[in-house]
């Protein structure tokens, strides 16, 4: 019984993998973007995205000193 379940449902790690695939797909579709990149528009890519994430800490922190 179990096994005809399983090929229906799959096991854990099988529904887990499908879980993860979008996220994979989308890392995957970058990596022809950014290996066509050079070094220097990396580190800028990189400073852009660390730009970001403090901006949104910033705005974050507040909410954060309430719920403390």
């Amino acid at each position: 019984m179990f096994g005809f379940l399983r090929k229906i449902f799959g096991t854990q790690n099988e529904r887990e993998l499908r879980k993860l695939q979008p996220m994979v797909d989308q890392i995957n579709a970058l990596e022809e973007e950014i290996s066509a990149l050079s070094d220097d528009q990396i580190r800028q890519k990189a400073d852009g995205i660390r730009e970001e994430l403090k901006l949104a800490r910033e705005e974050m922190d507040p909410e954060v000193e309430k719920v403390r």
